[in-house]
């Protein structure tokens, strides 16, 4: 056998009791750091998911604002052509029922029209909070 094959079976060895413990030392102050990078790569996993979570939370919250715009104008619009048309109504109005009956479709329009702007503000509320309890409970 040559003096290289007889070193190599003592490489896997430690040469003294001293070297033993430094290598038994470096594995026991090394397992907490393995654990500790760990916990913070599943940290980081977790908090990067919440970060998405909540941009799209934001971004439905922004959309739904968006779509509640776009209602009150087509609110306001209606309002007005309905208005103009109650007064046309009430000046073509020869006698007191045809006022009152006037008066009374332009009220009951006015009230209908915020009632559905009012379940529409509702739904887009209760989107927008479940939208945000949801990211908050992942």
């Amino acid at each position: 056998m040559s003096k290289i094959a007889q070193v190599e079976p003592t490489l896997d060895k430690p040469a003294t009791p001293a070297a033993a413990g430094a290598e038994q030392l470096t594995r026991t102050a090394r397992a907490p750091s393995e654990t500790a990078a760990g916990v913070s790569r599943e940290f980081a996993r977790t908090a990067t998911a919440v970060a998405d979570d909540q941009k799209a939370a934001a971004r439905h919250v922004a959309s739904e604002a968006g779509d509640l715009g776009r209602t009150a104008a087509e609110l306001l619009a209606e309002q007005a052509r309905h208005g103009v048309d109650a007064a046309a109504a009430m000046g073509r109005a020869v006698d007191w029922a045809q006022l009152a009956e006037a008066q009374r479709d332009f009220f009951a329009g006015s009230f209908e029209r915020m009632r559905q702007f009012n379940d529409r503000c509702r739904e887009a509320m209760l989107s927008g909070m479940k939208s945000m309890s949801f990211s908050a409970r992942r």
